[in-house]
């Protein structure tokens, strides 16, 4: 959400975190009623190493600039 007090979504820049990690190899997508929750989209066998990957990554597209 954009804004805790008045819980504006933030379906923008979860569109962008998401569209990051695609680009990273990373599937996620968006879920919820305003597209605002990233959904993980692990294999079957996910391991530790594969949770830290994704955590890794997550990390570097969340603290980038988001949409104009």
């Amino acid at each position: 959400m954009r804004d805790r007090g008045t819980l504006e979504p933030a379906r923008e820049e979860a569109e962008y975190v998401v569209d990051r990690l695609r680009e990273r190899g990373v599937l996620t997508g968006t879920d919820g009623p305003h597209h605002n929750v990233l959904k993980l989209r692990p294999p079957l066998v996910f391991s530790e190493e594969d949770a830290d990957l994704f955590l890794a990554t997550l990390e570097e597209c969340s603290e980038r600039t988001g949409p104009p």
